[in-house]
């Protein structure tokens, strides 16, 4: 009997056990021997106050682990909040310290009350005021310092001046600052994450995967950063890191001024313009200069990196100088046609390069994207896209129309350049720019119907079937990269896939406000209406401009449709379709201020070379 019960005893247990393991909760799974991450915010610290005075043991961080600017978007900046929420999930502790808590040894009290009972554990100090700096600055340092005797392979601390935007009087952009020790961060490195591809740069959102990846969870799907590695460094971390935030600061700070006064001066140009069209004057045809003057200011902005500059100073010296050069230039031209031939050719011979090296020139533009406001990080933003679609057209036209006997080739080579500049713009390790990418294909299709209407006798039809064919290409290609590495229409497709369509529906809403915005109070929404108005005029009102010839007409539709199509695909479409337009409404307007058409000028100029020849012959 007692035998009997003693097997029914042990099989209870077995029982008991196995249904303990079958409804074990994922705390159970969390142990002190698991992996732990401690983050110490330190709001308004800033790598110039860092000294071996005031800070010793954050100077010894930097130099034992890693170091970054962090940039801190405006838009959709939650903290380390998800992070927290799926570590709470799956049955981890999240503990925080708050700057409630008095004092530097009650924090540290409070911090070994909760080391051995947290898998992530934040702790927060208050801003630093400027009257009490350096006292906030040393008991802060001593408290890393204390920290750091913890930091090991399983331990990974990050101490970091702010987690988002809140509390903060931003202004124009700016950057916190990152230092990680522990988790396997080689010693004296510059952090980066392949969410900005910036050597020494990383996003805020880049710390929920970090944290998560250091647990052993899977990445949360709304956090929208990757894992933060590192990259060995020789010297000192800390003078590269200054000089990165400093050049950043700088574009940002001339950016505003000099993009408006870019955008008012073509405004007052264009106006003048039409005026001079409406009430003739004399030296109508300098306004044609000075529209065509104006528009290599782009060009510009493009040479200012490759150039390098110091100071504000010196990037506005540097600046009129590359101006006046090309102005300059563009005079030697005795016709307008040599003069847009040109400038459209410098153009894309600019961008185009700058596209192989994920656009390194463009983000340290003028005309460019801002590295601090976390939109983009590399690639190639809407402002040179748009630029980039309207001088490859123009290109297109004035070469297909001047060459007439050559046209067949030019529209080969034409076509495959454009067909390179689509996958260029598509590639996700390129130019990431799925939004331009699907628009350049839309004009470009829409330019190869109508120039070969023999063979695209339904021009539409061909549109519509080359974008598709374009869109599942771009799918392909960002499903033969890690999800990291994808651009944002591949994210998109993902977030399609598994159910998430209100995600979807609220970024084309988000697309939509933005435009919106930006058409009622940006400087680029007046200067798009007016370049729209120019174009209409060109097409009804022809009392303004010359009798339209077919190609001028097809031309002009041709940059209507790719203005439409980037207008509608991208969340800042206005600025890239005024990029598009300005190509057109510059060409139109300065073609009906010469004596003789842009492209009969060449004509005429070849018929008298060959009497010149003739007439040489002759003698």
């Amino acid at each position: 009997m007692k035998r009997g019960s003693g097997r029914i005893i042990r099989f209870f247990q077995l029982f008991i056990l196995c249904l303990s393991l079958l409804q074990v909760t994922p705390a159970a799974a969390w142990g002190q021997q698991e992996n732990q991450v401690i983050v110490v915010v330190i709001p308004g610290l800033k790598w110039d106050l860092l000294s071996s005075q005031a800070t010793p043991h954050l100077l010894d961080m930097a130099a034992a682990g890693g170091a970054a600017n962090v940039s801190i978007p405006v838009r959709k900046t939650e903290g380390i909040e998800a992070a927290e929420s799926l570590i709470r999930q799956t049955g981890g502790r999240v503990e925080r310290i708050g700057p409630e808590t008095v004092g530097e040894e009650q924090m540290y009290k409070r911090y070994l009350a909760l080391r051995d009972h947290s898998n992530l554990l934040t702790v927060q100090f208050n801003r630093l005021e400027r009257l009490t700096e350096r006292q906030q600055l040393k008991a802060a340092d001593r408290f890393v310092g204390n920290l750091l005797q913890d930091v090991d392979l399983k331990h990974l601390l990050l101490v970091t001046s702010d987690l988002s935007t809140a509390g903060q009087d931003r202004g124009p952009c700016s950057a916190g600052i990152l230092l990680v020790s522990g988790g396997g961060v080689d010693p004296n490195s510059l952090l980066s994450s392949n969410g900005t591809r910036q050597i020494g740069l990383v996003s805020v959102r880049d710390m929920n995967p970090t944290i998560l990846a250091h647990l052993g969870l899977p990445e949360h799907p709304n956090t929208g950063g990757e894992v933060i590695g590192s990259l060995m460094w020789s010297g000192s971390t800390l003078p590269y890191l200054q000089d990165q935030v400093h050049q950043i600061s700088l574009v940002n700070r001339v950016r505003p001024y000099m993009v408006k006064g870019f955008v008012f001066g073509m405004l007052v140009v264009l106006i003048g313009s039409i005026s001079s069209r409406l009430a003739p004057v004399r030296f109508a045809d300098k306004w044609g200069v000075l529209l065509t003057g104006l528009l290599t200011m782009p060009s510009v902005f493009l040479l200012l990196p490759i150039l390098g500059y110091r100071d504000v100073a010196d990037l506005t010296v540097k600046c009129g100088i590359l101006s006046a050069i090309l102005f300059v230039a563009l005079t030697l031209f005795k016709t307008q046609r040599g003069r847009l031939f040109f400038l459209s050719a410098m153009t894309v011979g600019l961008v185009l390069p700058d596209l192989l090296q994920q656009g390194y020139w463009m983000k340290n533009s003028v005309l460019g994207y801002d590295l601090l406001a976390g939109d983009r990080y590399y690639g190639i933003g809407n402002e040179y896209m748009g630029i980039l679609i309207g001088a490859v057209l123009l290109l297109y036209y004035l070469a297909s129309q001047r060459y007439v006997e050559w046209k067949t080739i030019i529209q080969a080579f034409s076509f495959l350049v454009f067909g390179a500049i689509i996958y260029l713009l598509a590639s996700p390790r390129l130019g990431t720019n799925a939004g331009g990418a699907v628009a350049a294909s839309i004009a470009f299709m829409y330019v190869a119907a109508v120039e070969r209407a023999a063979i695209f006798y339904k021009k539409w039809v061909w549109v519509v079937a080359g974008t598709a064919v374009l869109a599942s290409g771009i799918l392909a290609i960002n499903l033969l990269v890690p999800y990291e590495q994808q651009s944002h229409i591949g994210r998109i497709c993902s977030l399609l896939l598994n159910g998430g369509f209100d995600e979807f529906f609220a970024i084309i809403h988000r697309k939509w406000l933005l435009n919106w915005y930006l058409l009622r109070v940006s400087p680029w929404g007046m200067l798009l209406c007016v370049t729209l108005l120019v174009l209409f005029a060109h097409q009804f009102w022809t009392d303004w401009f010359r009798t339209l010839t077919p190609a001028e007409g097809r031309m002009v539709q041709s940059f209507a449709v790719a203005a439409l199509a980037v207008f509608l695909l991208n969340d800042s479409g206005v600025i890239a379709a005024t990029g598009v337009l300005l190509f057109a409404a510059v060409t139109v307007l300065t073609n009906a201020m010469v004596k003789t058409g842009i492209i009969q000028q060449a004509i005429v100029a070849d018929n008298a070379a060959k009497d010149d020849r003739e007439d040489v012959s002759k003698v």
